[in-house]
């Protein structure tokens, strides 16, 4: 759920930089005496802002007085003589290409059992080696019932999140989840979950929360199966928001071949835009598994490889993740449809 959200963020934040970028080059054509290339960054404009969400478009409103009109009205900016609002052409800078941009973390873990407890503590380190985040968690189980608390600090050893999680098994093929995660920030995502197990399919119903520090909450259930045909499982599921309008459905698969498991998944959005995809492979050999993933998303491709080795009741993991962000469109400031600034508003009671 919370990539999820995060992808349609990210989604929203380049829409608005599309049209942006539109109305930057409507100006440039204009200046240049481009009018078929002016026309057609001026409907691309038009399109941007129509696609925006509602509310959105509303709160553009508010920081931004007559953004919608002028977007509307492009056009016929174009015969207008110099000193309408069209600024002078500006030039533009060269983005740092993303293959220059991109950061490699390496982290490392341990878990070990004693008894029905299990203690995992593991860091996460910068290309400088200093360490940016660790964690600390605990799980027990007693009797139908697992226990999880971890949490999750920066490099000065301040607490950014934590979770708390009990799973209780209910039934022979039935399970629930109950989670609290919890941030610095103030927000917290509580997550519901309920897992059935029919024959070779696994159906997981979900309700996730998030309240942020104002108390405003937002809600989202998920409905997926999980079906498992020989050496394939197969995944499908929907996400909605809470007046049940689609908002992600989810799909996959998972293939063993001997000690080797291939995997790709799939996050397309309400219209039906692939949004973010992972493929991974995952190869076990004696008491070692090695595994490598790809994940492609609208903010970028992120390659991560590591190692799992098992001695006695310990796990040991290393890896590393590199992550290349995408282009962000790129708009002259110049020509930005919003300004360089929101406008200004009055002050309750003038001035202070």
């Amino acid at each position: 759920m919370r990539e999820a959200i995060q992808e349609r963020m990210a989604e929203v934040r380049d829409d608005v930089a599309a049209l942006r970028k539109n109305v930057s080059d409507f100006y440039d054509a204009r200046a240049a005496g481009d009018k078929a290339a002016a026309m057609k960054a001026a409907a691309a404009a038009r399109d941007a802002w129509q696609s925006l969400p509602e509310k959105l478009r509303s709160r553009i409103e508010d920081k931004h007085p007559n953004t919608g009109s002028r977007v509307q009205n492009l056009k016929q900016e174009f015969d207008m003589e110099d000193g309408a609002p069209a600024p002078a052409a500006a030039a533009k800078t060269t983005p740092t290409p993303a293959s220059e941009a991109s950061k490699t973390l390496t982290g490392q873990s341990t878990t070990t059992r004693d008894g029905n407890t299990v203690q995992t503590s593991g860091s996460v380190t910068n290309a400088q080696g200093r360490t940016v985040r660790s964690y600390e968690g605990s799980t027990a189980k007693e009797g139908n019932t697992l226990e999880h608390q971890g949490a999750v600090t920066n490099g000065q050893g301040d607490v950014l999140r934590t979770n708390d999680t009990t799973i209780t098994k209910t039934g022979p093929n039935s399970a629930e989840r109950d989670t609290t995660i919890t941030t610095a920030g103030g927000k917290t995502v509580t997550v519901d979950a309920t897992k059935t197990r029919d024959g070779n399919a696994v159906g997981t119903d979900k309700t996730v929360t998030v309240t942020n520090k104002d108390g405003q909450t937002k809600t989202a259930t998920y409905d997926g199966t999980a079906t498992k045909d020989g050496n394939t499982v197969s995944r499908e599921g929907t996400w909605t928001n809470a007046d049940g309008k689609t908002i992600a459905t989810t799909q996959g698969q998972a293939t063993k071949d001997g000690n080797t498991v291939t995997a790709h998944n799939e996050v397309d959005n309400a219209k039906g835009d692939t949004v973010r995809s992972r493929d991974t492979t995952a190869t076990r050999d004696g008491n070692t598994v090695t595994r490598d993933s790809t994940l492609d998303a609208r903010r970028g491709t992120r390659t991560s490889e590591g190692t799992a080795t098992r001695d006695g009741n310990t796990v040991t993991r290393s890896g590393s993740v590199t992550a290349r962000p995408k282009f962000t469109p790129r708009y002259s400031d110049e020509h930005d449809i919003f300004g360089s600034r929101p406008a200004a508003r009055p002050r309750a009671g003038g001035r202070r």
